[in-house]
């Protein structure tokens, strides 16, 4: 809902107060419906304030409700209104109906619009505030969609630059650049992609992520997940840091960093709430689950949910200090005990095995994937446990061989398992070596400093 206050028209202090507009929601925006509903008033010589008391609609303005249809990279390309307009046979007997068509455009790759592929049913029509990327256009300010603002920028799409800097850095592109200089391919909805519902979250959630790989051996890789300039978002990782990053770390750890690195670096949305038990929730969590604290949330939940909120993002909340302990941690001898997860296993569980499984189309992401995470982020901490999930969800018993399997969407692509397997023969051949009278070659000793 956009309220906006609009003058009386007089020159005296009188004003009023209405809504303008109603955003029309699905899973995302599908239009606006022009409302100009009014609120509250005030009359010039008295300063009482006089509120509307008819709250319900008692007309039915056709026309007013806005449609956006829309391509797959959220660009606005017509807009349609709830009118049905009809068309008439060779008889002038109506024929059928066809949807009232306000506006069509077209745009150039960055989203400055094409000047001969415009069309307007009349001079209100090009007021629709929604175009390139589905974002919202400033038309103030350099004019008729030459400017676009949302969430994280100010965007010029003739130069496809931003006016600020990204809060999501990638080393290897220009912090003002945009879509990652490919806007065939990608979209940035928001304009800064793992991310935390609010500062605290974030530093909360890069923490679980730095503790899920322990050790000297890890450093390195701990050092590339870090938080961009809002405080909030996971700053993108370049491929090649992270080759030389996960190079001498086990098959489990490679596996489970990989699902972050690809999470983080991905197109798609994973936001995260990282809360204790005493605190109280945010208002997303709040709406989707009811509940206040992170004590309710842990007793509905077990630790954590998972849920998709578009065809490009999810949403998780975590309980960082779980105290719902589920009985199916199986161990070596495979006897079954009760466990609370950790925060990090949580995240694993519910951010890529259920929200990243999600959304690459998984069918098996409401249980096996999630299990197979967890198992994942046990097996890189060096547990002797491995959950088989009849403690979860639809209860389905794994066996040992499927519960401790990596889901496909987490599995090192073979370009990057080829470039860990290059990096490691060269760290190998590189190593400095001492040949003795038998022609033995052994390891160089270690010179205490």
């Amino acid at each position: 809902m956009k309220n906006t206050l609009m003058n009386s028209g007089h020159a005296a202090p009188g004003w009023t107060y209405s809504v303008a507009e109603h955003h029309i929601y699905g899973s995302s925006r599908l239009g606006v419906h022009n409302t100009n509903k009014l609120i509250a008033s005030r009359e010039n010589q008295n300063p009482i304030v006089y509120t509307s008391t008819n709250t319900e609609y008692t007309t039915l303005n056709r026309g007013k409700r806005h449609y956006e249809l829309s391509n797959h990279l959220g660009n606005v390309q017509v807009v349609i209104s709830d009118k049905r307009v009809s068309v008439c046979d060779e008889y002038l007997g109506v024929d059928r109906f066809e949807a009232e068509v306000l506006s069509a455009m077209d745009y150039y790759p960055f989203g400055m619009l094409i000047p001969d592929r415009q069309w307007y049913a009349n001079s209100d029509s090009s007021n629709y505030r929604y175009g390139m990327n589905g974002q919202e256009k400033v038309d103030e300010i350099s004019g008729s969609g030459n400017h676009y603002t949302a969430e994280y920028w100010e965007m010029d799409p003739r130069l496809g630059r931003r006016w600020n800097q990204d809060p999501k850095p990638h080393p290897s592109i220009s912090n003002y650049a945009v879509f990652a200089n490919n806007p065939i391919f990608y979209s940035d909805v928001l304009g800064d992609t793992v991310r935390g519902v609010n500062a605290t979250s974030g530093t909360r959630m890069r923490d679980a992520i730095h503790n899920s790989f322990k050790g000297d051996d890890a450093a390195a890789l701990r050092n590339l997940f870090k938080l961009g300039a809002d405080g909030k978002t996971m700053a993108s990782i370049n491929e090649s840091d992270f080759v030389n990053a996960v190079s001498g770390l086990t098959s489990d750890q490679q596996q489970l960093a990989y699902g972050y690195y690809n999470a983080i670096n991905s197109t798609d949305v994973h936001t995260v709430e990282m809360v204790y038990r005493n605190e109280a929730l945010s208002a997303t969590t709040k709406g989707i689950t009811g509940k206040s604290t992170g004590a309710e949330l842990d007793d509905m939940a077990y630790g954590g949910f998972n849920v998709k909120t578009s065809s490009n993002s999810t949403f998780s909340a975590i309980v960082m200090d779980n105290a719902k302990h589920v009985g199916d941690y199986i161990d070596n001898k495979g006897a079954s005990s009760f466990r609370a997860g950790s925060p990090g296993e949580i995240l694993a569980h519910e951010m890529l095995g259920h929200g990243v499984g999600a959304l690459r189309g998984s069918a098996t992401s409401g249980h096996q994937d999630a299990l197979q995470m967890s198992n994942l982020y046990l097996r890189a901490q060096g547990q002797g446990y491995y959950r088989n999930g009849a403690w979860h969800g639809t209860n389905v018993v794994l066996s040992k061989s499927t519960a401790n399997q990596v889901p496909s969407f987490i599995q090192l692509p073979a370009s990057i398992q080829s470039a860990i397997n290059t990096r490691k023969f060269m760290i190998e051949i590189t190593k400095p070596l001492i040949m003795e009278r038998d022609n033995t070659y052994v390891k160089p000793p270690v010179i205490l400093r």
